[in-house]
């Protein structure tokens, strides 16, 4: 009797625990189905987002793309802008007889804000011109050539009347040496005599027109080496290497500088009294100018020859002559 009452007692049992694991069972199956249904909502947003993100990347990528294609479009219209005014209207006015001002000697600080607005509007333009040259020759307009000739022959080393023959399309005479010029160089020359206009009608403005002439002349000078050889025009004009017909442009353009920096320094110093400027100093700075155009020049030299020596070195290391020696091309262009 007593077995039999442990028998239904554990049959009792079994059966408890059997309904516990079928329900624990079914509440398993319930919530793995939940997790389930969770995973797969999160992976249908993650791939959602996914989905969304690409598509915000294409569309960023499309713009980035749209973005880049404008502003190549637009350098080249500024640069095409800037090569235009180079060669036409950035000098119509070369020598322009700059409006009355309302400026008196008594009045020597509103001569040093003018010559300080005249400094940065040139230098302002010239960074730009420099930034985007290309290094190549452009035509030289006959009212600059004419400046030149009036502006050298002043000058007790200058040319006489037969140097005013007409130039070359692309090159600039000065005393009788022909300059190929970039649209920059033209520019400074531009401005130059702008500064030198100004100083002829007010003459209390020589000092600090000369002051700021020496500056823009040294910052000229700076952008040409960093540009060239510092190759940072590959970077600025989009330049795929700086070639030796760069550098040489580059060099002719610090000699075309250097040669007339002697004639503006001989007309500012007669324009300038010496109650105006009594530091001496200044009478030297163009001339300080010069010397650091021919050393630059040097180095843009050195580095011509550099280049080219290495270049004939190169090609004649592998240079097999064969008759007739010499060539008819070598002996029509090289034998005297």
């Amino acid at each position: 009797m007593k077995l039999e009452s442990e028998k239904e007692e554990l049959e009792a049992r079994i059966v408890r625990l059997q309904h516990i694991m079928a329900q624990n069972k079914f509440e398993h199956n319930a919530r793995r189905k939940e997790l389930e249904k969770k995973l797969e909502e999160e992976q249908c947003l993650h791939r959602e987002t996914e989905r969304k993100k690409r598509a915000i990347e294409r569309e960023v990528k499309a713009s980035m793309a749209q973005f880049e294609y404008i502003k190549r479009h637009l350098t080249n219209v500024m640069v095409e802008l800037a090569e235009a005014r180079a060669k036409n209207t950035v000098f119509d006015s070369l020598m322009p007889i700059p409006k009355r001002l309302h400026i008196f000697p008594s009045q020597p600080t509103q001569g040093a804000k003018l010559a300080r607005k005249l400094y940065e509007e040139h230098k302002a333009s010239l960074s730009f011109l420099l930034n985007n040259e290309k290094w190549q020759p452009v035509e030289v307009p006959a009212q600059l050539q004419e400046a030149v000739d009036a502006i050298v022959r002043r000058d007790s080393f200058a040319a006489d009347e037969n140097s005013r023959t007409e130039s070359t399309p692309k090159s600039l005479r000065v005393a009788g040496e022909e300059f190929l010029a970039v649209g920059a160089v033209l520019l400074l020359v531009k401005t130059m005599s702008t500064f030198s206009a100004y100083a002829e009608l007010y003459h209390f403005l020589t000092p600090h027109l000369h002051s700021r002439l020496v500056d823009l002349l040294q910052f000229y000078d700076f952008r040409v080496r960093s540009l060239l050889l510092g190759a940072e025009a590959r970077k600025c004009a989009g330049l795929r290497i700086i070639t030796v017909r760069h550098l040489a442009l580059g060099l002719r353009s610090l000699q075309l500088i250097r040669r007339l920096i002697p004639s503006f320094h001989s007309r500012f110093l007669s324009l300038m009294d010496s109650k105006d400027d009594p530091d001496p100093i200044i009478q030297y700075s163009l001339e300080q100018v010069q010397m650091n155009f021919g050393v630059h020049c040097i180095s843009i030299s050195s580095r011509l020859v550099s280049i080219l020596t290495f270049a004939f070195g190169y090609r004649l290391r592998y240079w097999q002559p064969e008759p007739p020696v010499p060539s008819a091309t070598f002996r029509s262009r090289v034998c005297i």
